[in-house]
């Protein structure tokens, strides 16, 4: 099973709900429902600065983040079932380092983005 990397700079921001716009930095060709596995590196002596992992999906469209996922600080990966927006070939993931605090969170600069492509439906009856 291929997954794919994440990489992520802790630096944390005050602003929350921002994407990164760039390119995907890896495009990988799934099924819909087709498992995904999203791998990252994290320095453990930083973890005491934030209190989970959020897997994002970017809306290209509006510039926006939907949190997918949480997942714990200790954890350096994370899976998810593929899915893909009506009339869209790809969807855009990436993941931020999240502390938690009041009155609002403070977030990590966003990893770099990453792409499942969709590669159609996979055959259900075959004949022979």
């Amino acid at each position: 099973m291929k997954s794919v990397f994440l990489a992520l700079a802790f630096l944390m921001l005050s602003s929350l709900a921002h994407a990164q716009t760039s390119a995907p930095t890896q495009v990988i060709k799934k099924f819909s429902g087709e498992t995904t596995t999203f791998n990252w590196d994290y320095d453990a002596a930083e973890e005491s600065f934030a209190t989970h992992f959020s897997l994002r999906w970017v809306d290209e469209l509006t510039k926006t983040t939907v949190e997918l996922k949480k997942v714990p600080i200790t954890a350096r990966s994370t899976s998810i079932s593929a899915s893909f927006t009506p009339g869209f070939k790809l969807t855009y993931y990436n993941i931020v380092a999240v502390r938690v605090e009041t009155p609002g969170n403070v977030e990590s600069v966003p990893s770099n983005t990453v792409a499942t492509e969709r590669i159609g439906k996979p055959a259900t009856n075959l004949r022979f």
